[in-house]
């Protein structure tokens, strides 16, 4: 009698546990959004032709769930105009699947550049479903804000010029460097007695010249080399200075000097001319 009731208390308590196991793996193993990129609230990584990746925990790559998911994703902003004005925008973008390799991911590839500074926010409906045809159940929405491009650039022209400056500086030392030896060996070879030079190396007083000749040509044609190095390098740097003056007033319009208006198409009346003349 013991042994029987022992029996039926073990097998109800494996029950108990089979259920229990079967409950927590199919709360385990709901659809759900695990990873995006950009990451939520990123703002100085996203770049304007940004490809939005959505990473889920099942796939999401049969045509079925690419047939039903058409179209549900969005991604939206506000853009604002030169008066303040708000209006909402909603971004075109193509779905991209990978059922080979990324079978869990949908990438949304957006249609045209996105806008420097400006926060975006994609939103995954509830109603989005897994190739086993298991919704999403509720709203997913994170947001991004594309990296100032304007403010890259400027960093990056800074940095061009800096980095020509020192090329040229360590060019000009060593030029003056080099240049100091060479003004050394020149005097060098200026104080030389060609009469004694020839006696002591048994040479001719004209062998003698044409080495010293040769030698001062050798050091003309380094000076000359190094004066186009420097100007080369004096030019790109003006060259790279030149860009950034352009880009920087790029959407800057300037007086370069007083013209009348009538250059630029505009008559001004007679009775106003006469108006003016009488005060």
């Amino acid at each position: 009698m013991n042994k029987k009731l022992i029996r039926i208390i073990a097998l109800a308590a494996v029950l108990v546990l089979l259920g229990t196991a079967s409950v927590f793996a199919d709360t385990a193993g709901a659809f759900d959004l695990i990873e995006t990129s950009p990451a939520a609230d990123s703002t100085n990584t996203v770049a304007q032709n940004v490809a939005v990746k959505l990473i889920f925990n099942k796939d999401v790559s049969k045509e079925s769930a690419r047939t039903a998911n058409d179209g549900i994703f969005t991604i939206t902003t506000v853009n604002v105009d030169k008066d303040g004005n708000e209006t909402p925008y909603t971004v075109p973008y193509t779905a991209l699947y990978n059922n080979a390799k990324y079978p869990n991911e949908v990438w949304l590839q957006c249609d045209e550049d996105l806008v420097t500074t400006q926060t975006y926010t994609v939103t995954i409906p509830g109603t989005m479903v897994d190739s086993d045809g298991d919704a999403l159940g509720a709203d997913r929405s994170f947001s991004f804000t594309i990296r100032n491009t304007k403010r890259d650039n400027t960093i990056y022209s800074i940095l061009m010029i800096a980095f020509m400056a020192l090329m040229m500086f360590l060019s000009v030392r060593d030029a003056a460097r080099q240049a100091k030896g060479d003004t050394k060996q020149q005097k060098k070879d200026a104080s030389v007695n060609p009469y004694k030079e020839a006696k002591k190396k048994g040479k001719t007083v004209a062998e003698v010249n044409a080495e010293t000749a040769k030698k001062k040509a050798k050091i003309e044609e380094k000076e000359a080399k190094k004066a186009a190095m420097k100007e080369q390098i004096r030019k790109e740097i003006e060259e790279e200075r030149k860009k950034a003056r352009e880009r920087s007033r790029k959407k800057h319009y300037r007086v370069m000097k007083a013209a009348p208006i009538s250059k630029a198409g505009y008559k001004v009346s007679e009775a106003y001319l006469k108006s003016i003349h009488k005060q």
